[in-house]
């Protein structure tokens, strides 16, 4: 899948759940589906393979496309969804799929937006037909599959600190040739629990109740939600076309927030905050790109 809209300045956390998981659900629906796309994605026996870059690019562009082109008509269209796509990854012989859950994430995004939003701003920037048919459409698809979860987190312009609890910097796969220029981290969904819980402990005794001890809290409630067997992934996405070869490489991210809370855990505050204010002031400089003109 091709398009010539770039993908957006986004960065993605997705879940892969086993194929056979999905199948008991979807009554054998994405059997077939991977069926067509299997013989474009790459075998590996051991680690992860690295995916085809060229269809994860396609999939994000053409989802950025369609909601381009829903949101500018008349009125806006929330969410579109032709056709079940999915992302694929092989572990050794098994087959992993993130769903890509067009319509539910733009619904549950859209949502959100509107809720974050003053009451008077909400009513003036969303039309109240536009908001009111996608509270509606939300309510549906969450009552014909209340146990689905939403299996990619998206992020614009940064890479969420907290996100960096579930990888290590040894899991991190970098390629800086074009087609397929990146950076990716997959870890086990067992590892990247036991991250979190290890994490959320040593949050909890140190800091307490803080905007960080909660975000890393409910990622963790998150992936409870998924197969045992699932695969976790970390990708920079767009965010690789703010950043240059240099930076990726020196990009120390994981390793920052792992030091992180090895400090907290042995009292060392000031070390902690160091590196805290490291990877955090890095994904600022990303950031302030969304301000620039």
């Amino acid at each position: 899948m091709r398009t010539s809209v770039a993908a957006p300045h986004a960065a993605y956390l997705r879940v892969y759940q086993p194929l056979a998981v999905l199948d008991r659900v979807d009554a054998g629906r994405w059997a077939e589906y991977v069926q067509g796309v299997v013989e474009d994605v790459p075998l590996a026996s051991g680690p992860p393979a690295w995916a085809d870059r060229s269809r994860v690019e396609g999939l994000v562009a053409s989802e950025h496309l369609r909601g381009l082109v829903g949101l500018a008509a008349t009125p806006p269209v929330v969410a579109t969804e032709i056709d079940p796509e999915a992302f694929v990854l092989h572990v050794g012989e098994q087959i992993l799929l993130a769903p890509c859950q067009t319509r539910l994430r733009s619904l549950v995004a859209f949502a959100e937006m509107v809720e974050g939003l003053p009451a008077p701003v909400a009513s003036v920037v969303v039309p109240a037909a536009v908001a009111g048919g996608a509270r509606a459409e939300l309510g549906a698809l969450r009552r014909d599959h209340p146990d689905e979860p939403v299996h990619i987190r998206t992020a614009g312009w940064q890479v969420p600190v907290d996100w960096f609890v579930l990888v290590d910097q040894g899991e991190r796969e970098v390629r800086l040739t074009e087609p397929g220029r990146g950076v990716v981290f997959r870890t086990a969904m067992v590892q990247a629990r036991r991250r979190v819980a290890r994490a959320v402990r040593v949050l909890r005794q140190t800091t307490g109740s803080t905007p960080v001890t909660l975000a890393v809290t409910e990622l963790g409630r998150w992936l409870e939600e998924f197969h045992p067997q699932s695969w976790v992934e970390l990708d920079y996405g767009g965010l690789t076309r703010l950043l240059d070869d240099d930076a990726l490489l020196a990009d120390t991210s994981a390793a920052e927030v792992a030091a992180a809370l090895s400090a907290l855990g042995a009292g060392d505050g000031a070390r902690a905050m160091d590196q805290y204010q490291r990877v955090a002031g890095r994904w600022r400089r990303v950031q302030a790109y969304a301000r620039a003109s």
